[in-house]
């Protein structure tokens, strides 16, 4: 059997397709390297996950102050995290898709 390296596949392989990985691993790295660097968008993840767990431990009974006090600030939570992510995902991302997906005010 012909070892891997030797193929035309194998070239292909070693010479254009792992120095590419290579360079998107890179690309993503450092990319997230300057994300997880803005103190901004680190504290608005820290206060989205707060909200998080705070409606996790908010008994969910409709119409209770509690339940749209904890949904409220989840969704301003959101809010923020979404304007500290800034072009992250682009315009449409966490935009619900129709009215009905809307959280209630």
């Amino acid at each position: 059997m012909t070892e891997f390296h030797l193929t035309r596949m194998g070239q292909q392989f070693y010479d254009k397709t792992a120095p590419e990985l290579v360079r998107q691993l890179q690309r993503l790295n450092e990319n997230l390297e300057r994300r997880t660097a803005d103190p901004d968008l680190r504290q608005a993840t820290a206060d989205l996950v707060a909200a998080a767990e705070r409606v996790l431990d908010t008994e969910i009974v409709p119409g209770s102050k509690a339940t749209i006090a904890a949904f409220r600030e989840l969704r301003r939570a959101v809010r923020e995290a979404r304007d500290a992510m800034g072009e992250i995902g682009g315009p449409d991302r966490g935009k619900p898709d129709t009215e009905s997906q809307k959280c209630p005010r």
